[in-house]
């Protein structure tokens, strides 16, 4: 099994490379706005409520066995995306603009899918900074201000637009009309059934968003049997972003072959290690927030460990879950005729590697700038 090379070196390099849990540098970006320097510093972090010290965080090694590649059109995805962002109002500054092309959303999906039509790879740059922005700004925003009914009306209006883009009502919004623009275009290059898919997978989206307003509402973690399956959910996996590895491939898995119980549990397994992934890799900027929504703050939080323990055994359960990943595709492929399966498998190949090398390398997440500056 190789590790994935972190920029200066191998994890093993880096690994003296320490953040403190709850002194990590606060110019931290969220949204498309830099936050505030001055603002208090959060007074719950997880570091306090954990039953140990939170001792010193490094990523820990993470396996990865599958080669990197990117698209060749990847600059232009990029652009594309820079250009529908202004379009619809997500950039208007210079500011915003630099923020948004070191988060480099158009490479996040060029490396994801390495191959397919670009019109497809396109959308999905586009519906990632739509997916992103949404969390931002109208799950976690609105929840630690208190004000659930903004992420339940623009829940409701998003799902509408989704089932069919025409239906957009009164008072609009630049969210929403992003969304018709998805909605419109996603019709031109799905079929219906992907399309039924992925407006489930949306649902699926909102309600765990709906979930984690209320844990920033209260100011409390879930416990970590509740908060798994809203990660999965809210991470837009299984039903969102994998269903573009068929409309990037311009083919369909009919729902009686991605139905198939063993295809589902590769499916799932490739949930789990990406959602790990990114909660180790984007986990750390969100340490000295005041609801760390992160699978290793939740485990220090439940289970009284220091967070530098809990990322450590997150990033246990990625590595043990690429084994059983890699054994399980094997044993598929063997055996399988279906060409549509094995270039789905494969698909999600691309996406678990695709993923892990931009979180290590994007301005939103910043991995380097926490080892560097440790």
């Amino acid at each position: 099994m190789n590790f994935v090379t972190y920029k200066g070196g191998t994890p093993n390099d880096v690994a003296s490379g320490t953040v403190q849990a709850g002194l990590l540098d606060q110019h931290v970006v969220d949204s498309w706005v830099p936050v505030d320097t001055d603002r208090p510093r959060p007074s719950n972090r997880i570091g306090e409520s954990s039953a140990r010290a939170p001792g010193r965080v490094t990523p820990p090694p993470l396996d990865c066995p599958f080669p990197p590649a990117i698209h060749p059109d990847a600059k232009r995805i990029e652009e594309g995306t820079i250009a529908w962002m202004k379009r619809f109002h997500y950039i208007k500054s210079s500011t915003e603009e630099s923020v948004a092309r070191n988060a480099e959303f158009g490479v996040r999906a060029a490396r994801v899918h390495p191959t397919g039509r670009i019109e497809a790879i396109q959308l999905v740059s586009d519906l990632t900074v739509w997916l992103f922005l949404t969390d931002d700004v109208y799950v976690e925003e609105p929840g630690m201000s208190n004000a659930l009914s903004v992420t339940s009306e623009h829940v409701f209006r998003c799902i509408r637009i989704l089932r069919d883009p025409e239906d957009l009502c009164a008072p609009v919004n630049a969210s929403l009309l992003a969304l018709q623009d998805i909605s419109r275009r996603l019709r031109r290059l799905a079929t219906y059934e992907q399309i039924d898919r992925l407006v489930g997978g949306m649902v699926e989206f909102f309600l765990a968003g709906c979930c984690e307003a209320v844990c920033f509402s209260r100011k409390r973690l879930p416990a970590q049997a509740d908060y798994i399956p809203v990660r999965d959910a809210i991470n837009c996996l299984r039903s969102v972003c994998f269903v573009f590895i068929e409309i990037a491939g311009g083919y369909e898995l009919p729902g009686s072959t991605w139905c198939r119980p063993e295809l589902q549990a590769i499916v799932n397994k490739a949930t789990r290690i990406i959602s790990n992934h990114h909660d180790i890799l984007s986990g750390l900027r969100e340490l000295s927030q005041d609801v760390p929504m992160n699978l290793p703050a939740v485990i220090a939080h439940e289970h009284g460990r220091s967070i530098a323990e809990a990322f450590a055994h997150v990033g246990g359960l990625a590595n043990a879950d690429m084994r059983s990943f890699v054994e399980m595709t094997d044993r598929l492929l063997r055996a399988e005729q279906d060409r549509a399966v094995r270039l789905y498998v494969e698909g999600l190949k691309a996406w678990i590697r695709g993923n892990l090398d931009w979180s290590l390398t994007t301005g939103r997440y910043r991995v380097c700038d926490y080892l560097n500056n440790s």
